[in-house]
């Protein structure tokens, strides 16, 4: 705080004795409700800044002079602690938007202090005021950082006892952890705070570098954001009928994510069961979501209906007739 030409003491009032109640109350010393609504310079501020003054060892004499301010301030200015840190995990890409708990680790019980939410990228930022620990009878927090998505436990960082007022807690999650996103919900879920509208219609040319632009607002790789956008674009494709109407682009994801080509002609030529492999993998390691799991049959059904049609269409030697060509010849419009 800066005095406002005047030291402050008994009977006083004004915006400056409000401000020195809102820091004596962020240091663990607040005063009457009554005074500070009306910014008084009561009884009971003078006993908080006494007591103030007796804990850094300064002449008691209860009136806020330049020294005591400059000791106030500089209270302020420590009693605030910032925690930041990052959320990683060695084979899921869906650290983004989980919740980071800090907590004052005692005996027999842990004290939450504050939380944050986690960036895309598992980063995250928060801080809290010291009065809670001057509450308690403690000078210096022990901090660990837990980690959950919703209200599930996930992980939890070390202990840093004796904790500064800036502290770096990091917290790595266990491997195969089911309840994290899958990486395909992460990165759409990225790309959508940037871009509202289909995935598929991005373009990469000289004119617009789509691609490049998400890629480095959301720090996701450009191969991972162009994959993103070759699935939509696959999810699109039908086959003209039947129950079997399309494939959700994050069996697409999938199957480009584990190198099959991005190619109609080459896809849809795919034995069935290196398809199914590859789903039920990239569900298993968490690439797309779980709970595609149910879907597979219609997915499975709904490719087989799509390299059927492929297959029709396709020509086996430039010149030659598709094989759907080749049918009508020999079957008439029957075919």
């Amino acid at each position: 705080m800066n005095l406002q030409g005047r030291d402050l003491k008994l009977e006083l009032d004004g915006d400056d004795v409000r401000l020195l109640q809102t820091e004596l109350a962020q240091i663990g010393l607040p005063v009457p409700e009554d005074e500070r609504e009306r910014g008084f310079f009561g009884h009971g501020t003078f006993q908080a800044v006494t007591r103030f003054q007796a804990e850094q060892r300064l002449e008691r004499t209860g009136v806020v002079d330049t020294e005591t301010a400059k000791a106030i301030n500089g209270v302020v200015d420590a009693s605030t602690y910032i925690v930041t840190g990052t959320v990683s995990s060695p084979d899921r890409a869906g650290v983004g938007g989980l919740r980071v708990e800090i907590v004052d680790k005692n005996v027999g019980e842990e004290v939450g202090l504050t939380e944050a939410i986690t960036d895309e990228l598992g980063r995250y930022n928060t801080r809290f005021a010291s009065r809670s620990l001057r509450e308690r009878g403690k000078t210096e927090p022990d901090l660990k950082a837990r980690v959950y998505t919703g209200e599930t436990f996930l992980a939890a960082s070390d202990i840093r006892y004796n904790a500064r007022t800036e502290e770096t807690l990091n917290v790595e999650l266990p491997a195969d952890s089911a309840a994290l996103p899958s990486e395909h919900e992460t990165l759409t879920e990225a790309l959508a705070a940037y871009y509202g509208g289909e995935l598929g219609e991005l373009k990469e040319s000289d004119d617009r570098q789509d691609i490049t632009y998400l890629a480095n607002k959301t720090g996701w790789d450009a191969r991972a954001v162009a994959l993103a956008a070759l699935a939509d674009q696959f999810g699109q494709h039908s086959t003209g009928g039947g129950d079997a109407e399309g494939i959700p682009p994050a069996f697409y994801y999938a199957l480009f994510r584990a190198g099959l080509p991005a190619n109609p002609d080459t896809l849809y030529q795919a034995d069935a069961q290196t398809i199914e492999r590859v789903w039920k993998q990239a569900i298993e390691h968490g690439v797309i979501p779980v709970a595609l799991e149910d879907e597979l049959p219609q997915a499975m059904e709904a490719f087989q209906a799509l390299s059927a049609a492929r297959a029709l269409d396709s020509q086996a030697l430039a010149g030659t007739s598709t094989l759907k060509e080749m049918l009508q010849l020999a079957l008439g419009d029957d075919a």
